[in-house]
């Protein structure tokens, strides 16, 4: 029996209007680039009322992180996407999409946004104190993350989506 795909999904609006819509998706399905592209299309869509001016649109940037390799043809975990025309022109660089695929990630992480990502991919107790000692930035979130997972509130609202 196969479990059912994890999938984190945030939006955040932060102080200055720009959207940010994070999304974790464990498998690969049928039209996912799709997905993606109508979830930020409609993020984008969305802001503007009748009659509101298209110079009021904030920028909304889509965070994709998955485990499954997208781009087999890319050696590269991360790119970035936008609208762009066939010869470079940007149509308009009020959104992007960022996909970060895992199983890319370097065997050791080099940058602060590697030792983040490899959070997603510990499994045991031992590798998580190995990477805290790698990245103590992490620390911080670790001891959020446990305390989360001891709150039965939170437990229980977990549960429930599944």
């Amino acid at each position: 029996m196969k479990d059912k795909d994890f999938i984190v999904d945030i939006r955040i609006k932060t102080k200055s209007g720009k959207i940010i819509h994070v999304e974790m998706q464990m498998a690969d399905h049928l039209n996912f680039g799709a997905k993606i592209v109508a979830y930020n299309g409609r993020l984008f869509g969305s802001q503007l009322k009748r009659g509101e001016e298209y110079t009021t649109l904030k920028p909304v940037y889509s965070i994709i992180i998955t485990n499954f390799d997208m781009f087999p043809n890319n050696p590269e975990y991360k790119d970035i996407f936008q609208y762009t025309g066939l010869k470079g022109d940007i149509l308009t660089d009020l959104t992007q999409i960022h996909i970060l695929q895992l199983p890319k990630l370097p065997k050791k992480p080099k940058t602060e946004l590697e030792n983040w990502l490899k959070l997603f991919l510990v499994r045991e107790e031992k590798e998580l104190e190995t990477l805290l000692q790698e990245a103590p930035n992490l620390n911080k979130a670790i001891v959020r993350l446990r305390k989360l997972s001891e709150d039965e509130v939170a437990k229980q609202i977990e549960e429930e989506r599944f």
